[in-house]
């Protein structure tokens, strides 16, 4: 219209406003292009340094998917993985790995030894001649991360890589010897520091006094566990009755995992909810003695479902799908996978009060809240049980909030 108007305007210079206009808005859309160009293109390469497949675990899962979102968005991913990540005897379950027939849409090596510096070095080396631009590295044990910085720091060196690091937890929940000073070291090489909930953010700003980059991005959904089944089909997967109400606690066995606030807080209601049993799934990192004794203590032998050892990524979705509750009596914590995967087979929460449990819960209301100790545990599963609040809108929000688009991209645009 505005060119059209200029051609029959005799009486001013048209072909040269013309020529104007086309110069200005053709320089406006390569200036567009360019800087889209510019990200899209400056970083290629990228390396995610830790476990994946075929490690179990929530850090081989959350990198796996990671990978999976870089290479669909077009970035060429390389994983690293571990020859060696723990010596048997000092591995505290059955397996390190397990098996199936996963096919990975990207290249995945696995180089290192978590115990021999040299390996560090030879690893780093190898990683330096594929001048990555960007390399990721995990912070879930301070001792493992060390290892992890230093061939990311060798792999750096003459080049022009950055260096990500996402902090599940800066101290562990079980401390050690030696915690904060391989933190410290651990954090020297890196560039971005990414944390998943506001505690751990807080918890980093006091470390670093404000020397290293912090990134605050939520936990992404677990999503590749597939899709919701119904209760009648997830029953009898499970062997369980169908008509009972089930709350699940998922995941690795640990003490501050909470299992025992759990079974006591379930003892103190078993008679006011004479339908509701609870589904205990994952691998004990200790003895399971005196928690079966407590189950026993409490009257819950029948209402307590033990299934014990490592859970196949196939069994997940039944797991969740039969469910009415998850429950996450966490004693201390940061973040947790488990409730992203809540998240994506929309089913409620009942988290503590402790690190960004009730970040997650509180933001989208996708459950409730309750204190870590079984009385507190008590009351709000009553309050649950008893209400017919609907949840269902709340989650399809949250699924959409929780992509891996999303946070991948927040980690390339902050660097």
């Amino acid at each position: 219209m505005v060119i059209s108007h200029l051609i029959v305007d005799k009486s001013i210079n048209s072909v040269a406003i013309i020529q104007s206009y086309l110069s200005i808005n053709y320089r406006s859309f390569q200036y567009i292009y360019l800087i889209k160009r510019k990200i899209l293109t400056a970083i290629k390469k990228i390396a995610i340094i830790g476990p994946s497949y075929p490690y179990k675990g929530g850090i081989a899962a959350f990198n796996d998917r990671m990978a999976e979102e870089f290479n669909t968005s077009g970035y060429d991913v390389t994983m690293i993985n571990y020859k060696l990540q723990y010596p048997k005897f000092l591995y505290p379950g059955s397996e390190q790995t397990f098996k199936n027939d996963k096919c990975l849409s990207y290249l995945s090596v696995r180089l290192i030894n978590a115990f021999n510096p040299f390996n560090w070095i030879i690893t780093g080396l190898k990683l330096r001649r594929n001048q990555f631009d960007v390399i990721i590295i995990r912070h879930w044990i301070p001792f493992m991360s060390v290892s992890l910085a230093c061939i990311a720091q060798i792999a750096k060196w003459g080049n022009k890589s950055k260096i990500i690091s996402i902090v599940d937890n800066l101290i562990p929940h079980e401390k050690r010897f030696g915690d904060y000073f391989f933190s410290k070291i651990s954090l020297i090489p890196v560039d971005l520091c990414v944390t998943l909930s506001q505690s751990v953010k807080k918890d980093l700003e006091k470390f670093t006094h404000g020397d290293k980059k912090i990134l605050l991005t939520p936990h992404p959904i677990y999503d590749q566990y597939g899709i919701k089944k119904t209760k009648n089909i997830s029953a009898e997967f499970l062997q369980l009755p169908t008509d009972r109400m089930y709350m699940l606690f998922f995941g690795l066995v640990r003490k501050y995992k909470g299992l025992d606030i759990l079974i006591e807080a379930f003892g103190l209601i078993k008679d006011k909810l004479p339908t509701l049993d609870l589904i205990v799934a994952g691998e004990f990192y200790e003895d399971a003695s005196p928690y079966e004794h407590s189950i026993s203590n409490n009257k819950l032998t029948h209402r307590v479902h033990l299934r014990k050892g490592f859970v196949a990524e196939e069994d997940v979705s039944y797991l969740f799908s039969i469910s009415d509750l998850l429950v996450l009596p966490y004693k201390s914590g940061t973040q947790s996978g488990v409730a992203q995967i809540s998240v994506n087979f929309s089913l409620p929460m009942l988290v503590t009060r402790v690190g960004g449990l009730p970040e997650l819960v509180n933001l989208h209301g996708l459950g409730m809240v309750c204190e870590p100790n079984s009385e507190d545990m008590a009351i709000k599963l009553l309050e649950f049980f008893n209400n017919t609040k609907d949840y269902s809108q709340n989650f399809t929000e949250a699924q959409e909030y929780y992509s891996w688009d999303s946070f991948n991209q927040k980690l390339i645009n902050n660097l």
